[in-house]
C-alpha cells in the first residue's frame, strides 16, 4: 500500500507532459477567469515547475503565486506551491496551502493531510509525520492508510506498541466488507484488500512481542 510521496508526483513525470496536464486542469477549474488569464497561470506555472526541478524554491514560489493571482482556482499551483514550502521547511505556509488545494480538489482534507505526513516520514520528521497523520484519520475515520502509515512511523522510534494499535485499527477497517475502501476514497478490489491485510500482518508480528 506504500505510495511514495518524497517527491510530488508533478515532479516525477517528464515535464512536457505535465505542463499540458496541468494546463488542462488551469483550463477546467475555473470558469469564471478569462482565456488569458488562464492562459498566463499555465505559464507561470510551467516556469514554477522548472524552477522546483532545479530546487530553487524560493523562484518557484513566486511563479506559484503569480500563477494563483491570475487563476485563483488553479489547484495544482496552490499544491506545487505548497510542496516548495515544505521543501524549505515552512511548515505553515505548506500546510495553509495544501488545505486550499483540498478546498478545491477534495471533498475533505484527509487526502492532504495524508500526503504531507507521508513527505514527513519519508524525511525523517517523524514528530510532524504522526501529527498529520493523526489528522488525516479525524477527517475521514475509515482511514486504514493512514493507520498504518503512522504506525510505520511509531515503529520507527520505537514506539511497538502503538504501532501494533495502528495496524489491528488499519487491518480490522480493510477487513470491514461494507467499507472496502482506501484511505484517500477510492474503491479498491478484494484482491487488493487482501493483499494490503496481509502485508500489514506482517508488520504486526514485526512489532509484537
Amino acid at each position: 500500500m506504500k505510495i511514495p510521496f518524497s517527491q510530488p508526483f508533478h515532479l516525477k513525470v517528464p515535464l512536457t507532459s505535465m505542463l499540458l496536464c496541468f494546463t488542462l486542469v488551469a483550463c477546467s477549474t475555473v470558469t469564471t477567469s478569462s482565456t488569458t488569464n488562464v492562459n498566463k497561470a499555465a505559464n507561470y506555472y510551467g516556469k514554477a515547475v522548472e524552477y522546483s526541478l532545479a530546487s530553487n524554491y524560493d523562484l518557484a514560489i513566486e511563479q506559484y503565486s503569480k500563477a494563483i493571482l491570475e487563476d485563483p482556482g488553479f489547484a495544482a499551483a496552490y499544491e506545487g506551491r505548497a510542496h516548495a514550502y515544505q521543501a524549505k521547511g515552512d511548515q505553515d505556509a505548506a500546510l495553509s496551502d495544501y488545505l486550499q488545494t483540498a478546498k478545491l480538489t477534495y471533498k475533505d482534507a484527509s487526502g492532504v493531510y495524508l500526503r504531507m505526513g507521508t513527505t514527513q516520514l519519508d524525511k525523517g520528521e517523524y514528530s510532524l509525520a504522526i501529527n498529520s497523520f493523526g489528522k488525516s484519520i479525524s477527517e475521514r475515520s475509515y482511514n486504514p492508510l493512514a493507520y498504518e502509515k503512522r504506525g510505520d512511523t511509531y515503529a520507527l522510534v520505537g514506539d511497538k506498541t502503538k504501532a501494533a494499535s495502528d495496524y489491528r485499527e488499519a487491518i480490522r477497517l480493510l477487513q470491514n466488507p461494507e467499507d472496502a475502501v482506501s484511505g484517500v476514497g477510492v474503491v479498491v478490489s478484494s484482491t487488493s484488500v487482501r493483499d494490503s491485510v496481509q502485508g500489514i500482518e506482517q508488520k504486526l508480528k514485526n512489532v509484537e512481542p
